[in-house]
Formats: structure tokens, sequence, C-alpha cells
């Protein structure tokens, strides 16, 4: 039975090249790149978008949704990843940026050549012509530790010089921390587009003011692995328009209605000071209705007012259309349309 089975369970195997690995900055991240280059060739649009679900990802990688949203970031901080939601309902696509992709693989392999080229170099010959001989085990070692302190020479400058500038910032202390994280496998451009995201960030915290002490040490930030950190200013928070207490008491104070409630009415009345009018304004209208209401002696009509916020909402720009008057023998004050302008 397990052999009829063997078939159906390794039907679709999922491979990936190891530089997948060193782009993403991990093996997750090479697997899902490998899979994303795959329904990129299969799948996508003309313009190379594609749709898929986190559970196709799932599915496919055995990558949970909060491992595929770590890849994710990672790819789309490098560029190698774009993103887009559209359509109703909003569907997530995916497109590889096949140029970043390209020239991230041309650093890798350039970086593996220079190694490479490091590690041939053999010991000089001897006085007799003969070329020395060391214990290879130590020989090894040593080579190993200058191959790669020279060839992470250019890299470690790429990153000083991107790094934010601050006091007592140790250089060497960087470095060897630098060093130790490429070591450990981490592609020097999955640091670079973090240090660049920070440098950006604290550049603009410097320049708005901050103390450009209040800056990371390189050390440190390589040390607690920052890279891995996402920089990007938070969303621009739409600020609510804001009336004072004192604006509304003002113009309840000439309103010959009731408030309902103090609080959709001083909501009202910012969002109508945010749209330009003056609270004097609002309180000239706010006494033409008065009047308006009330109707001049010889008139018989009341009219009961409106809830203030109602009046707010639909009624006080049409008393720009009336006019204060003085009419009848005792010179009482009324509003009437105003005279169309012949």
């Amino acid at each position: 039975m397990l052999k009829n089975m063997l078939p159906h369970v390794f039907d679709r195997p999922i491979a990936f090249h190891r530089i997948l690995a060193e782009v993403a900055g991990s093996v997750n991240g090479g697997v899902f790149l490998s899979q994303a280059m795959y329904w990129s060739n299969v799948k996508a649009a003309a313009d190379g978008w594609f749709y898929k679900t986190s559970q196709d990802w799932e599915a496919e990688t055995f990558l949970s949704r909060r491992e595929q949203e770590t890849v994710r970031r990672q790819l789309v901080r490098v560029k190698v990843l774009e993103e887009k939601r559209s359509g109703i309902p909003a569907k997530l696509y995916f497109r590889i940026n096949n140029d970043v992709l390209l020239e991230k693989l041309r650093e890798i392999v350039k970086t593996r050549m220079a190694e490479n080229a490091n590690q041939d170099v053999t010991n000089p010959p001897d006085s007799h012509g003969e070329i020395r001989t060391s214990n290879t085990e130590t020989t090894a070692e040593t080579t190993s530790e200058t191959t790669q302190d020279i060839s992470y020479d250019q890299d470690f400058a790429e990153f000083w010089s991107t790094y934010p500038k601050r006091p007592n910032n140790s250089k060497a202390a960087a470095k060897k921390k630098y060093i130790l994280a490429r070591k450990r496998g981490v592609p020097h451009v999955i640091i670079m587009a973090g240090v660049r995201d920070y440098a950006t960030a604290r550049n603009k915290a410097v320049a708005d003011g901050d103390n450009p002490s209040f800056t990371q040490m390189a050390e440190t930030w390589l040390n607690k692995e920052c890279w891995e950190n996402d920089y990007s200013p938070p969303a621009d928070v739409k600020k609510e328009p804001v009336a004072t207490d004192g604006e509304l008491f003002d113009l309840a104070a000439e309103y010959p209605g009731h408030i309902g409630s103090y609080g959709v009415a001083q909501k009202l009345l910012a969002d109508e000071l945010s749209k330009g009018a003056t609270i004097e304004a609002l309180c000239e209208a706010a006494r033409k209705y008065k009047l308006f209401c009330k109707g001049p002696p010889y008139e018989n009509r009341k009219i009961a007012p409106a809830m203030l916020e109602q009046w707010l909402k639909f009624k006080w720009r049409e008393m720009d259309g009336y006019e204060f008057c003085t009419v009848g023998p005792d010179r009482i004050k009324t509003v009437r349309p105003k005279k169309a302008v012949t």
C-alpha cells in the first residue's frame, strides 16, 4: 500500500536554488521566492501580476500565514517582490521584479567569485623553490578568516557610508559585528536594505529636530539584527476637525432652538469651521434665524426652530439669502429674502 501511495505523496515536489535563499535572507524566503517565480511564469498576466491566497501558499510551501508575512515583508523590502490589492472584494496580487532579482543574483555571484579567487591563492615557495607546507587544519582556518575579512571590506564600506551619523560610533566594533552577521549567512543585500530604511527614518527624524545621539550605535544595530525591523513611516492619520467648547457656547447663546447632543453639535460645528466658515458668520446666521422664526409683529406666524444639529446640517447657509431690515412704526428688526440684483 505504501508503494502505491508514494507517487501521490511526491507528485509535485518544490525545489529551490540555494542562491534564492541568499537573496531572500532565509530558507523559507528561498522556497517562497522559488514558488513565486514558478507562478510568475505559469499563471501571471501580461504585466506580470498573479493572484494567490494565503491558503494556496500554505498548501504548496507548508509556510504558515505568519511565516508567509515574514518572508513577503523581507522580499518587498529588498524590492524583489511587489504586492498590490485589486478588485472588489480586494485580492492580493504579486509580481516578481525581474530587474532587481537579476541585479541581486549578480551581486551574490560576484562575491562568490571574489571569495573563490582568494581561496585559490597558495603559499609562496621557499628558498629551495619548494611549496611551503603547513598544518592543513591551521592553514585552512587562517585562510578562511583572512579571506572573509578581505572579501567583506568593500561590503562593509558600503554599509558604513550608508549608516546614519551619530557621535562616538565605533567603526571597528561595527565591522566585527558586520562580519559575524555575514559569517552566520546573512546576505549583504538584506543588511543594506535594512540600513537604508533605517538611515532614511533617522535622517528625517534628525532633520525634524531629533537628537542624533538617539541613533543606535552601528555595533548595537547589527548585534540586534535590526535589519529585520520595519522602518516604514506610519500611515497618515486624518485628523478630525475640532471645535472648542467656547465656540459652541457662543453659537448656542445666539441660537433660538435647543441642542440635542452636545457631542454631535460640536462635531458638526467643527466640520463647518473646517470648510471655511467662521464662528462670527455662524452666530450672525443664528441671529437671522431667530428673527426669521419669530416673524415681525405685524405678521401672524411663528416657526418652531430646528434642533441646532439639523440647522448646522441643512439650514444655516440659507441665511446668507436673507438680510436684516427695519420695518413698521416701531422699527422692529426682521429678516426677509434679499432682493435680486438686476
